[in-house]
């Protein structure tokens, strides 16, 4: 015979970061967050395919101050196409996944491009899939990959 256990948690309503917005302070279509030493937080946001105008990283503080915005919609460095998800290393380095493109695209604390990760293929270096991490546990494997590239790969190349 097996007792299962009910467990409950209380949650208080805190504070509310941001309103909408396609640029500057606030979100547009927002799918994704990292939060970084010093309270910072990073936001992926998407907007849609009519305004893409409105695809960016919003990097700002649970305090509410807005630090700055990056990226773009694009295929350059510093640009991506459908940023899914995003992730913070120990050395501050910002990894974004773009969907679109099958790449990492990787940026520095404050926003300033620092290359690209990837390819869709099946050599080395290159996803067989888009890098949507649907099928991967995010709060492990996803971060242990950005980790993983920033200590092993410390000047990623452009690709």
């Amino acid at each position: 015979m097996t007792t299962q256990a009910k467990v409950t948690r209380d949650f208080r309503y805190d504070v509310t970061l941001g309103r909408t917005n396609l640029s500057g302070i606030g979100f547009r279509n927002p799918v994704d967050l990292a939060l970084a030493k010093g309270g910072n937080i990073y936001v992926i946001n998407r907007a849609n395919e009519a305004q893409p105008f409105g695809t960016r990283i919003s990097w700002l503080d649970i305090n509410q101050d807005f630090h700055g915005e990056f990226g773009q919609r694009g295929t350059e460095d510093g640009q991506f196409i459908w940023p899914l998800s995003i992730a913070v290393a120990p050395d501050d380095r910002v990894f974004v996944a773009d969907e679109w493109l099958s790449r990492i695209v990787i940026f520095g604390r404050e926003g300033q491009p620092h290359g690209t990760w990837g390819t869709k293929g099946s050599a080395t270096a290159s996803w067989t899939a888009h890098p949507a991490w649907s099928s991967i546990p995010r709060a492990t494997s996803w971060y242990q990959m950005a980790t993983t590239i920033a200590f092993k790969n410390s000047h990623p190349k452009a690709s």
